[in-house]
């Protein structure tokens, strides 16, 4: 059995899933992570960041473990993930943790339940993807014989399938394990505009809400959807249901407000500081433009900043009762530096494109045949609009 390699200093870390997280609350991000503690010295408190921070455990360790056997990444890394949590649990009140394991047919069994337990004795968020593509949807059902084919049974096994659990993306949901999410009050995070790009598929929306799925939304990463942005998150979530369901019903604007705000907050156990507007929250907020042409007349605030609103309007936000953009400039960072050093980035950023374009060239026959047999396969259902 192969030794750890030795453990580097703790140090807070910003994930790319709580750069996601955050864009689920619509909060705003920006500044740089607090300088790491000396190795002897007991943490102290980092400096206040600029906006909220949801630490995502598992990332915190990458690359520490990866060639050990199953039995001692079911041990290892939950106590690796235990102690990171311990020491930094309490650096500041806008930094909370969540566990974060890959894709649960890409996890133990042992794992899922090391983590679950964590999840329950430390009250501790969980987010993963699942069902994202159909293609991971056929792997499930291949690999996964013993859950019938279902990752959800698999998690209700492993003890995560709880009101802590967050599942990303979900669009190839079935109706049965849907109605195990309402049940065990499992949580859903939709990204709409993501999935769309990529061509994953249209997820069950209406399905959810009639099934009493608490929603969250998202933005997924600037891969995906290209730009961080939560009205056109709750536009698209408003919108795509008529597509899958002809009959009046929801999701309303008022709905997609919901999701945006206090059904993100409720994934990450929050709700009671963050997602409204009321005595004794956090002071997070958007201050919004009524003259701008999207409010004029001022018809239904709701359905004028769902289905015309894309940003534009955004006069301030504020995190915590601290201006992060006031009039329309950001006030934690530079911008013309960040600009001049994007540009200067970009001039080598592009021939390392380049060349992952040139090498990815060669791939693309291969992926293109797996990619052909994956829309092939039958898995009991479909969310491509259109596809007879």
């Amino acid at each position: 059995r192969p030794s750890l390699p030795p453990r580097p200093p703790a140090r807070p870390m910003r994930s790319p899933s709580s750069e996601r997280m955050g864009a689920t609350l619509g909060e705003e991000r920006s500044g740089r992570r607090p300088a790491p503690p000396p190795p002897s010295a007991a943490p102290a408190p980092a400096p206040a960041p600029a906006g909220r921070w949801l630490a995502l455990a598992v990332l915190c360790v990458p690359l520490i473990i990866i060639s050990l056997d199953n039995t001692v990444l079911n041990v290892v890394l939950p106590t690796l993930v235990r102690k990171l949590y311990k020491t930094h649990k309490d650096r500041h009140p806008r930094i909370t943790w969540a566990l974060g394991p890959s894709s649960p047919e890409r996890c133990s069994a042992g794992l899922l339940e090391s983590l679950a337990e964590f999840s329950k004795s430390e009250n501790l968020p969980v987010y993963t993807h699942i069902y994202e593509s159909k293609a991971m949807t056929l792997i499930a059902r291949q690999s996964h014989a013993k859950d019938g084919g279902s990752l959800i049974n698999y998690l209700e096994r492993t003890g995560l399938l709880s009101p802590n659990l967050t599942l990303a993306h979900s669009v190839w949901m079935a109706q049965p394990e849907i109605e195990k999410l309402g049940n065990a009050g499992t949580n859903v995070a939709l990204n709409p505009v993501g999935n769309l790009k990529t061509r994953s598929g249209v997820a069950p929306i209406r399905s959810y809400m009639n099934k009493r799925v608490n929603v969250g939304l998202g933005c997924d990463n600037c891969s995906c959807s290209d730009a961080q942005n939560m009205f056109q998150s709750m536009k698209m979530f408003a919108s795509l249901a008529a597509i899958t369901d002809p009959e009046p019903g929801p999701p309303t604007a008022s709905d997609a407000i919901w999701s945006a705000t206090i059904g993100g907050a409720r994934t990450a156990g929050m709700q009671d500081k963050v997602g409204a507007l009321k005595a004794g929250m956090a002071a997070d907020l958007s201050i919004i433009d009524l003259t701008d042409p999207s409010f004029v007349p001022l018809n239904s605030v709701a359905r004028q900043v769902v289905f015309t609103e894309a940003g534009r309007s955004v006069e301030s936000v504020m995190v915590d009762g601290r201006f992060v953009v006031r009039d329309r400039k950001i006030t934690t960072i530079d911008e013309r530096a960040l600009r001049e050093e994007v540009a200067e980035l970009m001039k080598e950023l592009r021939k390392d494109i380049d060349a992952v374009v040139s090498r990815n060239a060669r791939l693309m026959p291969y992926l293109m045949e797996a990619h052909r047999k994956t829309w092939a396969a039958d898995i009991g259902l479909n969310r491509y609009v259109g596809n007879h």
